[in-house]
């Protein structure tokens, strides 16, 4: 079912995905109709929502409002695909119906910026966590200057970890024409994805100041996925394993070893949690093989990333103080990786007891000798 009207072919096109959520709905698509920039679009995506979603959208009368109602539930990534296709405008900007713009002037400023630069696939700002009625936490900071990345540059970036908070990016529809759109088979890091695709097609706009919030509630799409996290695990896996294909595909050898470090990073902060930590986001040291024999094609990368993953185990029982079992990691992880320096210096300072313990904490200041024990930062 559609309703509403259209005075004129929109630049840009808001697609708000609507389920269960109705009582969001007037904030989000005022924040969207109050912006100083006017000629938009906004297309309320209710996928079959149970609550009274659709008398809510009934009371919002502008011309601009597009009201389409799913005849059947289609699930959330269908439905963004959904309403990214029926998009009219050159721009598409993607926001969830309990999200909404911080600043009247975010869209001026957007379109300004995708105008001013036509090699970019998008343009992003930080956004605000919102609890209740109360500010908190900032997502997404790049600086605290404006700038534009070039895609492989903001690749690199990326592939550490999802640093773009989904309701806070304007799209250039023909990055989805070319790059595709939501991929079905990510529910959980779908949006990680496509970021990645995005900058593959073009650079990457980045404005400095906080101007979208969104919010966390227990309603939150994201927290039924904690749940499940063998998928979340799955879906960040792949990510990384995907971009990396497509970097090869292209030649991009920054990119590709930027996904390799991603890879073995997250497998070893993942193998760590589960063995030493029980944690049910955690992969077990064979759950982790077997991944890895489904994605890794080279002998050498395996052993690499193996003995990443192995000196991750390493570091993780060496600051619990478990002296013995740090040892017997660092040794399977050069068995591996003969070269690797970090977990030869490591390993050896180990072995001189509190002196080496005193070495070590100083030399983590110093780069790219040792590092710090993995972290895993999450987004949700």
């Amino acid at each position: 079912m559609t309703t509403g009207g259209r005075a004129s072919r929109p630049l840009v096109s808001f697609v708000v995905p609507c389920y269960k959520h109705g009582h969001f709905l007037v904030e989000c698509v005022q924040s969207i109709l109050g912006q100083t920039y006017q000629n938009v679009e906004v297309l309320i995506m209710d996928d079959c929502s149970p609550d009274d979603t659709p008398a809510i959208a009934q009371t919002l009368r502008d011309p601009r409002i597009r009201y389409i109602r799913n005849d059947v539930n289609l699930g959330h990534l269908r439905n963004y695909n959904k309403g990214i296709s029926l998009a009219l405008g050159e721009y598409v900007w993607l926001i969830n119906v309990d999200d909404y713009l911080r600043r009247t002037y975010v869209l001026d400023r957007f379109v300004a910026t995708l105008e001013r630069n036509p090699a970019a696939a998008f343009v992003f700002c930080p956004a605000v966590q919102v609890h209740g009625r109360d500010e908190g936490a900032v997502f997404g900071l790049h600086g605290d200057t404006d700038a534009v990345f070039t895609g492989p540059a903001f690749l690199e970036r990326l592939l550490v970890r999802n640093c773009v908070a989904t309701p806070a990016v304007m799209v250039r529809k023909a990055s989805y024409d070319q790059m595709g759109m939501f991929p079905l088979d990510l529910p959980y890091a779908g949006d990680w994805y496509q970021w990645c695709r995005h900058a593959f097609y073009g650079s990457v706009a980045y404005l400095a100041e906080p101007m979208v919030c969104y919010r966390i509630h227990e309603l939150n799409m994201t927290k039924d996925y904690f749940e499940r996290p063998a998928a979340v695990i799955s879906d960040e896996v792949t990510v990384r394993w995907r971009a990396k294909q497509t970097a090869e595909g292209l030649g991009l050898t920054p990119v590709v070893r930027a996904a390799l470090r991603g890879i073995a990073h997250d497998y070893g902060v993942r193998v760590a949690q589960r063995v030493a930590d029980r944690s049910k986001f955690g992969l077990t040291f064979e759950e982790f093989e077997a991944s890895l024999a489904a994605n890794c094609t080279s002998a050498d990368e395996k052993r690499r990333i193996t003995a990443t993953v192995l000196a991750a185990l390493g570091d993780h029982y060496y600051h619990q103080g478990e002296t013995a079992e740090a040892r017997q990691y660092y040794r399977r992880a050069l068995q591996q990786n003969p070269a690797d320096l970090r977990t030869l210096v490591k390993g050896g300072l180990l072995a001189t007891g509190a002196v080496g313990r005193a070495l070590r904490s100083a030399a983590t200041q110093l780069p790219g000798l040792i590092s710090p024990p993995l972290s895993l930062k999450r987004h949700s």
